[in-house]
C-alpha cells in the first residue's frame, strides 16, 4: 500500500482580502494626472467633475507668462503634488491672459492666485499683495517726484 496523506482537521486560510479601492464613490470617473494645464475653457469643467466624482482635492495656480513671482511659486506647486501619492491632489493651471472670462468671473486681481477646490466648491484662497496705490512712475513711465 502506498502512504496515505494524513488529512489536516483545520480549515485552509482564508485568501487574502482585495486591495481597497481608490477613494472615489465612482469607479468609472476619468483618471487624472497630477498637473493638469487648462487649454481650453470646456477642459476646466471636465476637470471639475472628474476630481469631483473620485474626491480629489484641486489647487488652482492662476498665472501669467509675464508674472516673475508666479514662475518661482509654479514650480513649489508642481513639487508639492508630485510629493503626494498619485491621484489624491491635482494642480490646475491656467493662464489669465489666455483664459480672461475664468479670471473675471472668479475675481482674479493679483497674481499669482492660488485657490484650493474640493467637491466642487472652492475653500481657499490665496494671491499676492495687490500693487500699491501710489507708485513714484507717472502713466507714462516718468518719475514723479511730488507724489
Amino acid at each position: 500500500m502506498g502512504s496515505a496523506r494524513r488529512m489536516s482537521s483545520q480549515p485552509a486560510p482564508p485568501p487574502p482580502p482585495p486591495p481597497p479601492p481608490p477613494p472615489s464613490s465612482d469607479a468609472s470617473a476619468p483618471h487624472l494626472p497630477a498637473v493638469v494645464e487648462i487649454i481650453e475653457e470646456s477642459d476646466l469643467r471636465d476637470v471639475v467633475d472628474a476630481a469631483d466624482a473620485r474626491g480629489i482635492p484641486l489647487i488652482f495656480d492662476f498665472y501669467a507668462d509675464w508674472c516673475g513671482p508666479c514662475k518661482t511659486l509654479t514650480p513649489k506647486l508642481e513639487a508639492l503634488v508630485a510629493s503626494r501619492p498619485r491621484g489624491t491632489l491635482t494642480l490646475v493651471k491656467l493662464n489669465v491672459d489666455a483664459h480672461p472670462s475664468v479670471s473675471d468671473h472668479l475675481k482674479i486681481t493679483s497674481l499669482p492666485t492660488v485657490m484650493t477646490m474640493h467637491r466642487g466648491k472652492f475653500v481657499d484662497t490665496f494671491q499676492a499683495r495687490s500693487r500699491p496705490h501710489w507708485s513714484p512712475y507717472d502713466r507714462v513711465g516718468v518719475v514723479d517726484a511730488d507724489p
